[in-house]
């Protein structure tokens, strides 16, 4: 056992002794057996307090009697325990409420009598259970939540409660002439004082009033006496308050309105001692559990600063993504053939400098160059691809001893600018795609940098009252945000997280229903939950694929959930049928989903990966089908890319959605078609590859579609399969076929 957790059982023993001692003195019992089953419920080991609670029995009262009362709550939580660990269920808070009003019968049976001894029975019963819920809420602020979040109301009370009993067992605690009393009220006020003068006058108030019911009516004068003049000082200089006190005390037992006793003076002036040389660091703690709202609100202002920030440095990004775009946009280099009088120029360089006859060529020439007879060679050249001898002049047939050298030499200066030009084309092709991606970043950061400008505004009572709600229930939750009205953020430890207590208070204080949309585990056993409305529809699908060889098969499809509230299905079909087709469409769908994710704009996403597929320099192209539903309209954008038709099933009847676009990776800039129209339950979404098409026909989908009888998406899919596997039958060209039936309810 840790050093810490023996301190922690030590104090229990000092509380449970004290609270034995008191109830002896009150003629009461309600505050030991209370406290002992409030500990175990607040997770302390009960094999560790059982014996610390007989024990402290024992110290007060050594009886046989005593330990045979006592040992009857340690046997019943016991068993109680062991029954609810066999059972494997959940230590509720009702079941040890229960165990706790069981283990006061043994003595109610022995000690009462009488009528009036048995409702003073039933009284004690009663109190014994409102001290056990106040010790339950107390304890688990002190043991559990360790005063790291703002106090509930309900935990207000209890510790007015537990001050009111320590002031009333106080007021009995005595070795001879000294009491405790005193000592303990003192030091309590210039604690409190730290919290501010409401938490001095409330504590002064609750010890006041446990001494009172002691009978030490004395005590409560001094102690609100106390209360008031540490009030009204500064929390620095509390102890102020205490000196004032005992003069002001000093002059009253002189005055003969109060007994006249030395320890009266002494033990407030020790506990004003103790209270200065309490170390700063704890009177700051104090004070930052009384000021935990404040820290809220500045760490919110700061959010809101560094979010204001964050926008500034989102938009400038976004200007210089666009000037980029604008730039690749502007340096298109590309030309459609080669310059034929720059090739002329070279090759008049490259076999006329050296020829014996170049100066009978330009007299004959009248003094010009001889560019301007080779330039009807490379001019014809570039127009049919390659020179021949059938291309030169009269000229150069009959003067030019170098033809075939000419010739050649064209040719190659030909098949070099062919190759740049092409090496060209493609630099231009990539930086389009290059372009595009940056425009549409650009758009996106825009988008982000507007929606990060705006002010977060936070509903306080909505995030205070949620707090309280889940402390009542005994989930610590901090960091609780509500961003704007339906977006809710917190952090609680995992065990926390999958109780069905915690959705249904969220859903209490939100007022509507709110469903998880993320879990991210954190530090220190905690997760941070992010709760979102549940939508008002949810996507049910069925999938079917069967492949048309053993190789690999060149359709792949996915469901995946995007923003919120968005559910996206992606078919592609690739081209053909073996390991390649299927790795191609691998590639397809997972750009797709990477880019969508990413918040593209579908035309910026199926140009993108179509212009990626492009640029891998093998043919091969992929059809792509895409819905995306929103399921809190459903409404479904259906956006296709070379696929073939999809149908909507509406009560029978069926709705065909067209194709018509090329498939990616064919052409770059090849726009999809896009349809958009609203789900209703129980309608259908019905997506298919060309192969399923081909085989069952147009005319024989919507015909099968239209006769089916069912609300099971899968059951759709499979009906669709079968009847594409029948038609397809042993056809050696036969094709893969894939199926998708999505529905909303």
């Amino acid at each position: 056992m840790k050093r810490a957790q023996i301190l922690e059982y030590a104090v229990f023993l000092a509380i449970l002794t004290f609270l034995h001692y008191a109830e002896a003195r009150l003629g009461a019992r309600a505050f030991a057996l209370a406290f002992y089953f409030a500990a175990i419920y607040n997770r302390r080991n009960v094999l560790i307090l059982s014996p610390i609670f007989l024990i402290s029995s024992a110290i007060v009262s050594p009886t046989l009697a005593s330990l045979i009362i006592s040992a009857c709550p340690v046997a019943l939580a016991l068993i109680l325990l062991f029954v609810l660990y066999k059972a494997r269920v959940k230590m509720r808070l009702s079941f040890m409420a229960a165990a706790c009003a069981l283990a006061t019968l043994p003595r109610a049976f022995l000690e009462t009598h009488t009528p009036q001894e048995a409702v003073a029975t039933v009284a004690g019963i009663l109190a014994t259970l409102a001290m056990f819920f106040v010790f339950v809420s107390a304890g688990y602020l002190v043991m559990v939540k360790r005063f790291r979040f703002p106090l509930t109301r309900g935990e207000v009370a209890s510790l007015a409660a537990c001050a009111a009993i320590t002031g009333l067992g106080m007021g009995y605690a005595r070795i001879g002439e000294f009491g405790f009393y005193y000592v303990v009220t003192v030091y309590a006020l210039f604690v409190a004082a730290s919290a501010g003068r409401g938490a001095v006058l409330f504590t002064g108030a609750a010890l006041a009033a446990g001494a009172a019911v002691s009978g030490g009516a004395e005590a409560a004068v001094y102690t609100a006496l106390y209360a008031l003049t540490t009030s009204l000082f500064p929390a620095e200089h509390a102890y102020f308050g205490g000196v004032a006190g005992i003069a002001l005390s000093a002059v009253m037992m002189f005055a003969g309105v109060t007994e006249a006793h030395y320890l009266s003076l002494v033990m407030p002036a020790a506990a004003t001692v103790f209270a200065i040389a309490t170390p700063k660091k704890f009177k700051a703690y104090v004070n930052s559990l009384a000021t935990t709202d404040g820290a809220y609100s500045v760490t919110r202002t700061v959010i809101n600063r560094n979010r204001s920030a964050l926008k500034i440095k989102l938009a400038r990004l976004s200007e210089g993504l666009g000037e980029m775009s604008g730039i690749l946009g502007d340096d298109s280099r590309s030309d459609s053939l080669p310059n034929a009088s720059e090739i002329a120029k070279e090759v008049s360089e490259r076999c006329c400098t050296d020829c014996l006859n170049a100066k009978e060529c330009r007299t004959a020439l009248g003094g010009n160059s001889t560019e301007s007879v080779i330039g009807e060679l490379t001019a014809s050249a570039v127009y049919s691809g390659k020179a021949s001898i059938l291309d030169a002049s009269p000229f150069l047939s009959s003067r030019c001893r170098k033809l075939h050298g000419v010739i050649a030499v064209t040719n190659e200066i030909l098949s070099r600018e062919k190759h740049a030009a092409e090496l060209r084309a493609g630099a231009d092709e990539s930086r389009g795609l290059l372009r595009d991606q940056l425009s549409s970043l650009a758009e996106i950061l825009s988008s982000l940098a507007a929606e990060v400008g705006e002010p977060l505004v936070y509903d306080h009572p909505k995030e205070r009252r949620l707090r309280e709600e889940l402390n009542r229930r005994l989930i610590s939750a901090r960091d609780v945000y509500i961003y704007g009205d339906d977006e809710l953020s917190m952090s609680v430890k995992e065990e926390d997280a999958e109780r069905a207590a915690l959705a249904e208070t969220v859903n209490a204080v939100m007022e509507r229903r709110m469903c998880l949309a993320d879990k991210t585990p954190t530090v220190n056993g905690l997760v941070n939950l992010t709760y979102e409305p549940m939508p008002r529809y949810r996507v049910a699908y069925g999938d079917r694929v069967v492949a048309a060889g053993g190789d690999g098969c060149g359709d792949k499809e996915n469901v995946v959930r995007l923003s919120r509230g968005k559910v996206m299905i992606v078919l592609s079909d690739g081209m053909g049928h073996d390991a390649p087709a299927a790795r191609n469409s691998r590639y397809a769908v997972s750009l797709i989903e990477s880019f969508y994710k990413a918040g593209f704009e579908h035309k910026t996403v199926l140009r993108s990966v179509g212009g990626l597929l492009a640029l891998r320099g093998k043919e091969e192209f992929n059809a792509v089908d895409i819905a995306v539903i929103d399921t809190f309209t459903g409404e479904v954008d259906i956006i296709k890319q070379g696929a073939r038709e999809s149908f909507i099933v509406r009560k029978g009847e069926v709705e065909v959605v067209e194709c018509g676009s090329l498939p990616l990776g064919i052409v770059l800039g090849a726009e999809p078609v896009t349809y958009s129209t609203r789900l209703m339950p129980g309608e259908f979404l019905v997506m298919v590859t060309d192969g399923v098409v081909d085989a069952i026909g147009r005319e024989g989908l919507t015909e099968l579609l239209s006769g089916l009888d069912t609300v099971n998406p899968d059951d759709v899919a499979e009906a669709v399969i079968r009847d594409f596997t029948r038609l397809q039958g042993e056809n050696a060209e036969r094709d893969d076929g894939s199926v998708i039936a999505a529905r909303i309810f």
